[in-house]
C-alpha cells in the first residue's frame, strides 16, 4: 500500500448514488525484455495478448480529488486478467462499508458492489442520455488515474529479468510522483 490510504478521503471524494467514491483504479501495464529463457512455455506467463507484449502489472489507486497514489499491488506477470489481479490484490479488503471505486469494465461484477464503471452500449443499441451523462461523469473522474503515468521508464522495456528491481523501481517512482503532486499540485476536479 502506498502512503496515503488511510487519509484516502481527508481531501474529499465524489457522492454516486448512495457510495462516496475517493478513489480510481486501473491496472498499469510495464514492458519488460523478452525473457531469455528457452521455449514459448516458459514466456508465455510474461506474455500479455491484450497489448502484445511481455510485461508485468501493477494495479494503481490514485486518490481523485488530488493524483496522489494510494495503493499499489504487483507486480505480477503480463498475462494475468485485470480482474484476477484485482482479486489477488485484496483492495475491498481496506474499503469502507459505503465506499466506491471508480474503475474500467475488469472490475464490475456481482462481486464487486464496490467498483463503479461507464454503462457499456448494448450490441446494436444505444445509451439513454442518463447513461451517456453518466459515462462522461465517470470518464473525467478516471482520466487522472491514467494521468499518472508521467515517468518514461514505465513505457520503455525494463531490460533486466530481476523484476524485485523493476518494483523498487516502479515504488520510487510512486514517491516521486507523489512528492511532485504535493510540489505541483494538480487542479483538483470539482465534485458535482
Amino acid at each position: 500500500m502506498a502512503d496515503g490510504w488511510n487519509n484516502r478521503h481527508d481531501v474529499g471524494g465524489i457522492i454516486a448514488g448512495q457510495k462516496t467514491i475517493a478513489i480510481a483504479i486501473d491496472a498499469t501495464v510495464c514492458p519488460i525484455q523478452s525473457p531469455m529463457s528457452e521455449g514459448w512455455e516458459s514466456q508465455k506467463m510474461w506474455y500479455s495478448g491484450k497489448h502484445g507484449i511481455h510485461c508485468l502489472k501493477y494495479e494503481v489507486a490514485v486518490r481523485i480529488i488530488d493524483g496522489q497514489i494510494v495503493w499499489v499491488n504487483g507486480s505480477v506477470p503480463g498475462s494475468m486478467h485485470d480482474s484476477l489481479l484485482c482479486t489477488l490484490g485484496g483492495i475491498e479488503d481496506g474499503l469502507l462499508e459505503n465506499e466506491g471505486v471508480l474503475g474500467d469494465s475488469a472490475y464490475q461484477s456481482a462481486a464487486r458492489p464496490w467498483a463503479i464503471a461507464s454503462f457499456k452500449t448494448p450490441r446494436g443499441g444505444e445509451l439513454i442520455p442518463e447513461q451517456r451523462n453518466f459515462n462522461k461523469y465517470v470518464g473525467r473522474h478516471r482520466v487522472i488515474v491514467k494521468q499518472v503515468k508521467e515517468f518514461a521508464i514505465l513505457t520503455h522495456p525494463f531490460r533486466t529479468e530481476d523484476y524485485q528491481l523493476h518494483e523498487l523501481a516502479f515504488q520510487a517512482i510512486v514517491k516521486l510522483h507523489n512528492y511532485n503532486i504535493v510540489r505541483f499540485p494538480m487542479i483538483a476536479i470539482a465534485a458535482e
